[in-house]
């Protein structure tokens, strides 16, 4: 049960990220699949739970990856899907909420 709590948790993720990308770059050619296969566990736990690198769509947008995962956080940020988002250069880290969190431990638990 644990893995499909996580895996639903990351497919919120990779679903906000394609919301925002078809948002802001209606042009950009990322699959739901392709964003959710690349998608990580941060390294470090202040660094958050999930990672998004942004290196991926710098080419295609002609822009930074690190200004790609500002503006990605900004549009994310509206929906309240999360804690917290936080862009770390070329990475968008996704804090997960408490209540979520709980979840998944109390599913390790049974």
């Amino acid at each position: 049960m644990k893995k499909n709590l996580h895996c639903s948790l990351k497919k919120l993720c990779a679903t906000k990220i394609q919301e925002a990308l078809n948002d802001l770059w209606p042009s950009s050619a990322l699959s739901l699949e392709d964003i959710y296969h690349s998608l990580t566990t941060a390294p470090q736990d202040d660094m958050g739970h999930i990672s998004f690198p942004t290196f991926p769509l710098a080419r295609a947008l002609k822009m930074g990856p690190p200004q790609i995962a500002q503006k990605l956080s900004e549009k994310i940020q509206e929906s309240n899907d999360f804690q917290e988002l936080r862009p770390a250069g070329p990475y968008l880290n996704f804090f997960l909420k408490k209540e979520d969190l709980g979840v998944v431990l109390s599913s390790i638990n049974t």
